[in-house]
């Protein structure tokens, strides 16, 4: 029989500031970035962050976005530098921005193709990647989990 004490277990509070300040200290660093805009099941939309540091591996982390956030990432990966940061509040409006965007990649997957963007299709065992290539990162799509994205590629 198990014994379990619970007596040492305390409240968890997530907060999406941890990984707002992961993100902040990569750009800082100037570390590539990695980003796979996704939607839980929840329908909260976010980047699942992965950041090649220079000679230190990898990190990896999910990241909520609401219209800052999501300026800051697309500033940052444009080459751009970070300024401003302090004034975000990570953890607002997220909700707002998740009905706005209800499918995160496939928004996103549209307003870069908007821009002119050109976007690398790669063919895997696994299915297709679309990947569109900045000077600090690359945003990689997963059309083969996400039905929406798929079925717009497919006909576009």
């Amino acid at each position: 029989m198990f014994n379990i004490r619970l007596n040492n277990v305390t409240d968890v509070v997530t907060s999406n500031k941890t990984s707002f300040n992961m993100f902040c200290e990569n750009a800082q660093k100037g570390n590539y970035l990695t980003l796979l805009p996704k939607t839980s099941k929840k329908g909260e939309a976010y980047f699942w962050v992965t950041a090649i540091e220079k000679g230190n591996g990898t990190s990896e982390f999910k990241l909520a976005v609401n219209q800052p956030i999501l300026d800051a990432v697309m500033t940052y990966i444009f080459g751009g530098k970070l300024t401003n940061v302090d004034v975000i509040n990570p953890d607002e409006d997220l909700d707002t921005f998740s009905k706005e965007w209800s499918n995160f990649a496939l928004e996103l997957h549209k307003a870069e193709l908007s821009k002119g963007k050109t976007m690398n299709r790669t063919f895997l065992t696994k299915g297709l990647k679309i990947s569109s290539f900045y000077k600090k990162g690359v945003i990689v799509y997963e059309p083969n989990k996400n039905l929406e994205l798929k079925t717009y590629i497919q006909v576009a």
